[in-house]
């Protein structure tokens, strides 16, 4: 399966792309139109109702769709589609410079990959979206010598905004030393090593601990680590 990288090894560009998702959809049809995977993070807003591909199952959503992809996860676009839209994508570093432990919140709480894998935004919430939209989009198509420090500041507000949007419709913790952050580390784990076949002791740091994680992950992802692992992937 493909996988793609947002300028790899390239830190002279902005690890940060904003794009309207019909005319990025056209120009990358052969590409997006299959299964694919990314090294790096994807938030899809779809603007009419259609279909999108996730993990292998083909999803049904209405207007005003968020879709957080996150990093090797499986995806594509549907032809059927009118993939009318926002898509953002970012890699690590670019939200890493801010602090060490954002990037951990951002993947415990927008792209655990363990609610539903996409978010149905309100009028409201709409509005406030293209306003920020707006805002990078003209900040991106600046030169100035803070161009990238207020791109990633107006992602930022975005990101905490679908932060705030997921915790009113789901309910979990922000400790990233709770159960739950266990569980949504175990998944990364499992997907930084998916195609070296470890055995699950060597996924766990704390092998004392493998039998509170594994009733944990299988309460969480309702099945056996190993039945996920084949579902997933």
């Amino acid at each position: 399966m493909k996988k793609y990288d947002l300028h790899k090894n390239n830190f002279s560009k902005l690890h940060f792309e904003l794009h309207s998702i019909l005319p990025y959809y056209l120009n990358n049809k052969e590409k997006a139109s299959r299964p694919h995977r990314h090294s790096f993070f994807q938030l899809l807003w779809f603007n009419n109702p259609g279909e999108h591909y996730v993990d292998y199952q083909v999803l049904q959503h209405p207007k005003n769709t968020l879709f957080a992809i996150n990093q090797n996860q499986i995806h594509l676009f549907c032809r059927r589609s009118s993939n009318e839209g926002y898509l953002f994508h970012f890699n690590d570093s670019f939200i890493s410079t801010i602090g060490l432990n954002i990037l951990p919140r951002f993947i415990l709480t927008i792209f655990n990959e363990i609610h539903s894998p996409y978010l149905v935004l309100t009028t409201a919430q709409s509005i406030f979206f293209k306003r920020l939209v707006k805002t990078i989009e003209i900040a991106s198509d600046t030169k100035g010598e803070n161009r990238s420090e207020i791109v990633m500041h107006q992602f930022m507000a975005l990101l905490y905004k679908v932060e705030e949007i997921k915790k009113e419709k789901f309910s979990f913790p922000l400790d990233l030393k709770s159960d739950f952050s266990t569980v949504v580390k175990f998944k990364q784990l499992i997907i930084q090593n998916i195609d070296q076949q470890l055995q699950i002791t060597s996924l766990c740091k704390c092998p004392r601990n493998i039998t509170k994680k594994t009733h944990f992950f299988n309460k969480r992802t309702y099945g056996q680590h190993t039945q996920y692992y084949d579902k997933r992937y």
